[in-house]
């Protein structure tokens, strides 16, 4: 069940747009949006807490691969 949350979270995002070389900050935000979320219920609540660091931590991830992309496309426009 809380994988099924957390992919129902994870695709609330839907369709979205962005500068090729923009990079990840929309994702960066997202993470510390669901990282801050995670906090605030951590003492009472681990289980949920857990599921919002592993949010948090997924948004992380495609922050750094859509860092190494803008990187990239940066690089090919040169």
């Amino acid at each position: 069940m809380e994988r099924g949350v957390e992919i129902g979270v994870y695709n609330s995002r839907g369709v979205f747009m962005k500068a090729q070389t923009e990079g990840g900050l929309q994702e960066r935000q997202l993470a510390e949006r669901y990282q801050g979320y995670a906090n605030q219920v951590g003492d009472r609540w681990h289980r949920t807490a857990a599921m919002l660091r592993r949010l948090a931590r997924s948004y992380t991830s495609d922050a750094r691969r859509e860092d190494i992309n803008a990187e990239l496309t940066e690089d090919l426009w040169r």
